[in-house]
This record gives structure tokens, C-alpha cells and sequence, in this order.
């Protein structure tokens, strides 16, 4: 995870882009093979199941009580104490907070695009006219899963360890600088006042703190406390068990202040193999299969039996891939240059022929389906001939007719850094060589194991490389990534400097009228456009498959709503767990 900013929300930094994931439109779509048996046996995939749509009646029916959903997890998370222990992990967040730890207000998944909260562990809360003092409300009676009562206390103690700056929390610290102080106003009001006002602040503090036991908490050394493999909530779901490389199960807490889950059981089985994963899922072992591999989402339509048991979801969450230029070396100072980078990249053909349409491009650096991206900025098109043009006007011409461009004794030559385990990588810089070594351009690779490829791109030392953003809600703030003072120390690791874009993110981060701020990271938008300090690439979705007995379901940014869920046929199966 990359360093945060004060107030700065999670990013998931991915050097490692091997899934390739993405909008996969029917007439797209490579032609499966035919599947052994007669034409007229086989089933025929609808439009939904093509393009990856949940259909209408997976939430039409009665919901029923009772059984067991089987998850696929593609690796055991670190530790179980969500925005709170390092390192962060998006798998400990998608298992617990929401489902064990209950939230101060809840994001709601049914609300897509906009993704607005309503009320979790407070029932009310009170913002101050300066934004300075929040008052949370906790609802009376609510008891966590080992019977104790939560109240204002448990926030305290969670607080008071999560600030502590001697404990591995470095990750959520940073989210909580501009805390003053904090309190418990008595057993049910929970206090927190700021230095400066923060308009992500509330949100930040609303959906991401759990509501931590302190009678648990404060027993031994934090570190090594039991409660970050066996967490104790007051959330809809109970920890039942852990089994590393094995699975996780949560079981379901029927003394819940609200509508306890339909479901019984919920086990999330550790498979990091897609191949041994895929077999599971072809037996039909899995009720919710994720992390799908694009290969096989392709050829899944040969299988009678996944497109008659199964739903395919294709869903894109808040995410984008980038190929990033440092401005601190010479040849990508110059914005021409940076912009024939991109017009030289053939964006629409590698997306069909590399990635089989399965990517949906993009321009902006936040939530694509939010307010804060302009819609009319498109992608640029491939256009070598105005890149040569942009080339040459910055002074870049091939006078010893060598095949390579120079200027003023320097030859147009750069090494591209790549992680070596990704797949992804490895075919975008092959794709992006050819085509530069045609402009003029040499274009090297070197790749670095992940521990060594962070290192130097945290130490700025490289000419390019590629990553992936991603946040798991929809409101963010991109002082961290693109504000100047990020440039040393922060994640501005392609050096990105701009007096109006400091100013607008500076502006952004006191404006409280959600349309004026989207105005102004819509502009931010434009500048960032202009100067092409990213080649912004795509947005890749999630590829999962989920059985057709599952009812309710929905994906959402923060995974799936297992609290909605329910099947159709809720008897215990005969299935070891």
C-alpha cells in the first residue's frame, strides 16, 4: 500500500496485473468451440449471461432462511482487523468490516452509482457548522457476538490503538491526523473533533472504523492479540473459524440489532490456484466463483453445465490501470512528448486483439460512473502522424537516419520498469516497443521482482512504469496521487507539478457542496488530460460466476451483499466444508 496523505482514502497500488479483467461486449466476444454432444442439446447463453448481467430474478422470489454460501478467496488475508492493523488488505475489509465489525453508517450496495450511507452501529449523528465536531448516536442494546454491550467506550479504545503512533497502524493513522481529540460523551455519544476542516473526513470516519471490543482490545500485547485472527463483532455475521490455505467461516448472528442474514453460514474457501479453483467451480463445488481468469471466462460458454448452474457477473469497481511518465527525467519533461506516448499507442487494438475487449478504457482518475469525471474526454486516438508532428516540434528528429530520434546529442530512449510476475505487463510493453520503435523511439524493458520494483518506484527511480488505483467507495481525494507536494514522499511518483491543480485539489479538500467540488475535479480532469502526466488505460472489472440457486444477489464496490442473500434450496447439503 502506498503511503497516505493526511485524510487521504486507501488505494490498492497493483503492479501485478495478471487478471486481466473488463466489459466483454456479445458481438465481441470470441466464438466459443463447439461442446461435445448434439447442437440441439446444448444450452444457449442468453444476453445477460454474454455480457455478464445478473438478470432481474436473481432478486425476485421470497427469501427463504438457511443454508450455506461457498466463496471462492484466492489467498488467506493477512490478519482480520479491517483498517486498523497493518498491512492493509482489501480481503480482511471484504470479510469483516460490515459483516463482523459494524460500521458507524453503512455504504449502501443497493444504491449503484452513488453508493449513499445509511445508519449501522449510530442511529443518528451531528455535524457542526465548521465542520470541525462530529457527534455519533450508538443504538441502545446492541451486544457484541461474546455477549458484552458495545458502547462509546469501544470507539475510544479502538481510537486510542489505531493513533498510537508505537503500533503497526501506520496505514489507518494516516487517515486520522486531523483529529483533535475524541471522546465519549457518555455510554451512546461518541465525540471526534478535527484541526481543519475535511470533506472526506465524515465518510472516512462513518464507514471505515470498527466498532472494536475494548475489554478485548486492551488485553495484552496489541500486536499479538488474538482478536486479529478470531475478531470478536457486534456485526450481522459471527467468526466460526479460520483454517489458513483452507477457509474462513462466518456464521450467521441471529441476535443482531437488525434483520439478522437469511443465510445460516458463509465459508470462504482459500483456493490461490485459478487452475485447481476452476476445476472446483466446474464441479460445481463453489456457489460464488471470483476472480475468473479471462481465458476461461471466454470459454466458458463450451460448458453446458456452467451456463446452465451459473450466472456470470461482470461488474467494474472504482479502479484504473496507467502507464506513468517521470517528468524528472529530461525526455518526459516536455508535455508533446508525453502526449505522442500516447497517440502512438494503439489503445482500441490492443484492447481487442490482447485483452478481447474485456477492459472498458478510460480518462479519468476517479469513480468512472460518478460525477467527478468529465464525460466528454475521450481517450486519444492512435494517430502517428500527429505524434511524429508533436516529436519534432519538441525537437526530436532522426538526423543520422539510425532509425532512432535525437536532440541535442541524446538519443529518444527510455526503459519502461515492469513487475516481473505480471502477464499483463509483459504484453502491454512488448505491444507499446513495436509500436514506439516505429516513431523513432527506443523503448527498453526491465523488470524487477515486486519487493525491488516498489522499492524504485517509491524512490522515483525509473523512466516509466505501469500500476493500478483503486478504492472501494465512491467519494476520494487526489491530494496523494497528483498533488505537488506528493512528489517526494507520497504517491505522486511521476512528479506531476501544476500551481491551478494543487489549487483545485486544495479547494476540493474544504468545498462540502458535492456539485461545486465535482466542478472542480472535473477541471482537474481536464488539466491532467491536457498534460498527460498518465497515459490512463482502463478500468478492469471483476469476473465472477455465481450459482443459479443464489437469490438476492447483488455486487457492489465494496464486494457482495451476503446479508440480501438466499437460496432456493437453503437444506443442508451433503458437502464437506
Amino acid at each position: 500500500m502506498p503511503s497516505r496523505s493526511p485524510g487521504a482514502p486507501a488505494l490498492v497500488l497493483a503492479a501485478c496485473l495478471g487478471l486481466l479483467l473488463g466489459s466483454c461486449k456479445r458481438s465481441q466476444e470470441a466464438p466459443p468451440a463447439p461442446a461435445p454432444g448434439r447442437a440441439e442439446d446444448r444450452p444457449v447463453p442468453d444476453e445477460h449471461w454474454l455480457e455478464g448481467r445478473l438478470p432481474p430474478s436473481v432478486l425476485e422470489g421470497t427469501p427463504t432462511s438457511g443454508g450455506t454460501l461457498i466463496v471462492r478467496l484466492h489467498a488467506d488475508p493477512p490478519h482480520l482487523s479491517p483498517h486498523v492493523l497493518d498491512p492493509g488488505d482489501l480481503t480482511a475489509t471484504r470479510l469483516t468490516l460490515g459483516r463482523i465489525y459494524e460500521p458507524l453508517m453503512r455504504i449502501d450496495a443497493s444504491d449503484h452509482p452513488r453508493y449513499r450511507l445509511v445508519p449501522g452501529a449510530a442511529e443518528s449523528y451531528e455535524e457542526s457548522a465548521d465542520h470541525l465536531t462530529y457527534t455519533f448516536k450508538l443504538r441502545e442494546g446492541m451486544r457484541f457476538h461474546d455477549g458484552e454491550p458495545v458502547s462509546a467506550h469501544d470507539l475510544v479504545a479502538t481510537m486510542d490503538k489505531l493513533l498510537d503512533p508505537s503500533l503497526p497502524t501506520a496505514s489507518a493513522r494516516s487517515s486520522f491526523l486531523d483529529v483533535q481529540s475524541y471522546r465519549a460523551v457518555d455510554d451512546l455519544r461518541f465525540e471526534v473533533k478535527l484541526k481543519r476542516p475535511y470533506f472526506l473526513f465524515f465518510r472516512q470516519v462513518a464507514t471505515t472504523l470498527p466498532v472494536m471490543p475494548k475489554h478485548l482490545l486492551e488485553k495484552g500485547d496489541f500486536r499479538t492479540n488474538p482478536i486479529h485472527r478470531a475478531p470478536v463483532g457486534s456485526g450481522p455475521w459471527r467468526f466460526a473459524g479460520w483454517k489458513s490455505l483452507g477457509q474462513i467461516v462466518l456464521e450467521r448472528n441471529d441476535d443482531y440489532w437488525g434483520r439478522p442474514p437469511h443465510l445460516e453460514r458463509l465459508v470462504f474457501r482459500v483456493v490461490p490456484d485459478h487452475t485447481v479453483a476452476a476445476q472446483l467451480f466446474e464441479r460445481g463445488e463453489i456457489d460464488l466463483m471470483t476472480q475468473i481468469q479471462p481465458a476461461q471466462w471466454i470459454d466458458m460458454a463450451r460448458s453446458p453445465r456452467l451456463v446452465t448452474d451459473y450466472h456470470r457477473v461482470r461488474f467494474f469497481p472504482k479502479n484504473y490501470e496507467w502507464v506513468g511518465w517521470n517528468q524528472k527525467r529530461p525526455v518526459f519533461a516536455d508535455k508533446r512528448v508525453r502526449k505522442a506516448m500516447a497517440l502512438l499507442f494503439d489503445h482500441e487494438t490492443f484492447n481487442r486483439t490482447v485483452l478481447h475487449d474485456l477492459e472498458k478504457p478510460t480518462t479519468c482518475h476517479f469513480w468512472h460512473e460518478g460525477p467527478d469525471c468529465d464525460r466528454l474526454l475521450r481517450p486519444l486516438a492512435y494517430d502517428p502522424k500527429q505524434a511524429e508532428r508533436l516529436l519534432e516540434e519538441a525537437g526530436w528528429t532522426d538526423g543520422d537516419g539510425d532509425g532512432v530520434r535525437e536532440k541535442d546529442g541524446a538519443k529518444l530512449r527510455f526503459t519502461f520498469l515492469v513487475s516481473a510476475s505480471s502477464v499483463f505487463l509483459s504484453k502491454l510493453t512488448l505491444f507499446l516497443q513495436e509500436s514506439y520503435r516505429k516513431a523513432g523511439i527506443q523503448m527498453d524493458i526491465a523488470t524487477a521482482e515486486w519487493a525491488l520494483f516498489s522499492k524504485r518506484i517509491h524512490e522515483r527511480d525509473f523512466d516509466a512504469c505501469s500500476m493500478l488505483w483503486g478504492d472501494t467507495d465512491v467519494d476520494s481525494d487526489p491530494f496523494q496521487v497528483w498533488h505537488s507536494s506528493q512528489a517526494k514522499g507520497g504517491s505522486n511518483f511521476v512528479g506531476f507539478e501544476n500551481p491551478r491543480a494543487d489549487a483545485l485539489i486544495e479547494q476540493a479538500r474544504v468545498e462540502f457542496d458535492p456539485e461545486r467540488r465535482s466542478a472542480l475535479y472535473r477541471e482537474l480532469g481536464r488539466i491532467l488530460y491536457e498534460e498527460q502526466p498518465y497515459m490512463f488505460l482502463n478500468v478492469r472489472p471483476d469476473l465472477d460466476a455465481v450459482h443459479r440457486k443464489v437469490k438476492g444477489v447483488r455486487p457492489s464496490l465494496n464486494f457482495y451483499n451476503f446479508d440480501a442473500i438466499w437460496l432456493d434450496e437453503p437444506a443442508p447439503r451433503a458437502r464437506q466444508e
